[in-house]
């Protein structure tokens, strides 16, 4: 009778423990995706902007990329939406355009630009100045993950984003010589409100490291952010770079 027991016992044990195990297998998995999918996160994205304003980083004479250095943090709340909040700090490099070698442009010291020189005015031609401008970002971005939207890719280790943003952006521009580089004029500071939109590819490298690259564009208002006298309507930045997140899980 004890035998009888003892072997309906183990057939009841065999039975259960297959099923608990796939259930507790099942528990995890959730647990995993869940915590991807949703959590706090921070990360940096060092970059390369191209300005183009009055001046333009597309210079007729050579092409003169930017830096920048950033930081952000976010919420995601699932598989297609997160929110984060950005700072970035770099310099851009601007210089004419190949229409203001063609016109012979001159900005005098007064500030303004000119194309038949007034007698005594003294300043430089457009062909032998640049702009370098330090820019300091800070903004607001809301991310859509495009392969969230369909069950097949929607717990992929890829993320593809499409990002509008909001900024608040300081600029602080010196105009030089390209000669020597010597100062032309210096410290020209305004602030400038941005409406950008960037597009982000990222992979999930672990459960708490993402890697990725993006690009977006900028449009700044206000004042040109390199401080040349008004010619041209364009006052954007073009940026591209790795973005390196570390998700810190659910709070």
């Amino acid at each position: 009778m004890k035998r009888i027991i003892i072997s309906h016992l183990l057939i009841a044990l065999l039975l259960w423990l297959p099923g608990s195990l796939r259930a507790e297998a099942t528990a995890v998995a959730d647990s995993l995706a869940d915590n991807t999918a949703a959590g706090f996160y921070v990360g940096l994205h060092p970059g390369m902007p191209m300005s183009t304003a009055n001046f333009s980083s597309f210079g007729a004479d050579k092409f003169r990329p930017g830096w920048t250095a950033g930081i952000y943090g976010g919420y995601r709340l699932n598989s297609i939406w997160s929110f984060e909040l950005t700072g970035a700090w770099g310099q851009q490099f601007m210089a004419e355009r190949s229409c203001c070698i063609d016109k012979d442009y001159f900005l005098g010291t007064d500030g303004k630009r000119y194309k038949f020189i007034p007698e005594g005015t003294a300043g430089e031609y457009y062909n032998n100045l640049k702009s370098r401008i330090f820019v300091q970002r800070y903004g607001v971005q809301a991310n859509m993950n495009v392969l969230g939207f369909f069950k097949a890719t929607k717990d992929s280790p890829w993320r593809a984003e499409i990002s509008p943003a909001l900024y608040a952006a300081g600029t602080n521009t010196d105009i030089l010589r390209k000669s020597d580089n010597s100062i032309f004029a210096e410290n020209m500071s305004s602030w400038h409100l941005g409406l950008g939109v960037n597009a982000q590819a990222s992979y999930a490298v672990s459960e708490t490291l993402s890697v990725g690259l993006y690009a977006g564009m900028t449009h700044f208002t206000g004042k040109p952010i390199d401080s040349m006298p008004l010619l041209h309507v364009t006052n954007c930045v073009i940026d591209a770079g790795v973005k390196i997140t570390v998700n810190l899980g659910r709070k």
